[in-house]
């Protein structure tokens, strides 16, 4: 699934909890909709310029040179643990 779909799906679980048959109910869930995707979108451009951020500060710590091929080499496992540490904090 998508992440665009995965906000949708979330937003739609979320506001049918919101109760109402007023207009005034409708456009509280749709404020609150509108709200939900915002923050969503806001979180995922902060983690992905946070992410981008990191990885040019640090993928050159994680080079290694190959011993068969002498060229550098970077060890994938080791950046997304690093990766994943700097995010939780």
């Amino acid at each position: 699934m998508r992440r665009k779909d995965e906000t949708i799906n979330f937003v739609s679980e979320y506001t049918k909890q919101q109760n109402g048959e007023s207009y005034e109910a409708y456009a509280e869930r749709e404020d609150i909709a509108n709200a939900c995707i915002d923050a969503i979108q806001w979180a995922d451009n902060t983690m992905l310029e946070r992410v981008e951020k990191w990885l040019k500060l640090n993928l050159g710590k994680f080079v290694y040179t190959s011993a068969h091929s002498g060229k550098g080499k970077i060890n994938p496992y080791y950046v997304i643990e690093a990766l994943r540490k700097e995010i939780q904090n």
